[in-house]
């Protein structure tokens, strides 16, 4: 009797669970893969160039009910008229859930992991990667609903992949490969590129390594202080005296270089003086950062106004370093 009893009241926990079923990539069947390649191209146009058709086609009733919501994080992103639209699929989820559920979509392939909660009890996610502008890869992470016998779109979530076509693990082997050859500056500059890189998914997409690479980056800017004291440092060799700001990343004829920034009390009009100054902080910077590898083809230095100009805005004035020859690039 006692078993019986047993049996009763442990029952019911079985009937209250709920099972999921998760597909990935090759494991998706492929007429259904297929039917999701024609959407993808429709939905990346249409973040492409706002068109609202699509979204009544393809969009649920909450999602087009609420689109101006739904959709203003794709319009926050530049999206240059120029650049061809170019969709290059990463991932494809096919989820089967009993009842809604929060869901942690992970892809050991591409590093990354997508967290959305189902309306449906079929859905399909479709990760692309398109090229947004002259600057910047994003990845799309377009999450249907199958209702009825529709797959109507619930979400669409952006996040920025690369930046002049390097991703966040690439310019972590970059810090690495500097790092290696005592160039801490230059370690520091990639290190933190990818850093802010994976850090802008927010609560939807996470990389793998963050922690890591988080840790990395703080590590070469204690570092950095340690050895040339604590930010900003004042450059003594110019007159007035400016700060070096810190240390950034440009991007010139195809490549990453060391951007070096530091403020500037000369009006940014004064080019004469800005380019006496340029050259000073130069050679502060040869006499004092030996880890800063000079021996790349180009360093950039920016010049920030620490005071408004007569049009009541911080300007800036750069200067290119290519091989000892100094170019200005104002701003």
């Amino acid at each position: 009797m006692k078993k019986i009893l047993m049996l009763l009241f442990t029952a019911p926990l079985f009937v209250n669970c709920s099972s999921t079923d998760v597909l990935t990539n090759n494991e998706i069947e492929s007429a259904l893969r297929k039917s999701f390649q024609v959407k993808s191209d429709s939905i990346a146009m249409a973040v492409r160039t706002n068109e609202n058709s699509t979204y009544y086609v393809l969009g649920s009733e909450d999602f087009y009910a609420h689109l101006s919501k739904k959709t203003k994080p794709l319009k926050d992103i530049y999206w240059s008229p120029k650049i061809q639209s170019e969709v290059v699929v990463m991932d494809e989820f096919h989820v089967t859930q009993d009842g809604i559920k929060n869901h942690e979509l992970h892809s050991d392939k591409n590093g990354y992991t997508l967290h959305f909660a189902n309306t449906q009890k079929e859905s399909y996610v479709s990760i692309l990667k398109v090229h947004a502008n002259e600057q910047q890869h994003y990845l799309l992470a377009v999450v249907y609903g199958l209702t009825g016998k529709k797959w109507k779109i619930d979400k669409v979530v952006p996040v920025r992949y690369s930046f002049f076509g390097y991703s966040a693990d690439d310019m972590y082997e970059l810090a690495k490969e500097k790092e290696a050859k005592g160039f801490t500056v230059d370690a520091f500059v990639f290190a933190n590129g990818a850093l802010n890189l994976i850090i802008n998914g927010g609560k939807d997409f996470v990389f793998d390594g963050e922690s890591e690479k988080k840790d990395y980056r703080n590590k070469l800017f204690k570092q950095l202080e340690s050895r040339h004291g604590k930010f900003p440092v004042n450059i003594q060799d110019t007159n007035p005296a400016s700060q070096l700001l810190a240390f950034d990343m440009a991007y010139y004829k195809k490549g990453l270089y060391t951007a070096v920034h530091y403020g500037s009390w000369i009006p940014m009009d004064n080019v004469p003086d800005l380019t006496t100054e340029y050259v000073n902080v130069k050679v502060y910077i040869q006499d004092n950062f030996p880890d800063l590898d000079r021996s790349q083809p180009y360093i950039f230095y920016r010049a920030f106004a620490q005071v408004p100009g007569s049009n009541g805005r911080y300007g800036m004035y750069g200067f290119l370093d290519e091989n000892g020859k100094a170019k200005s690039r104002k701003r």
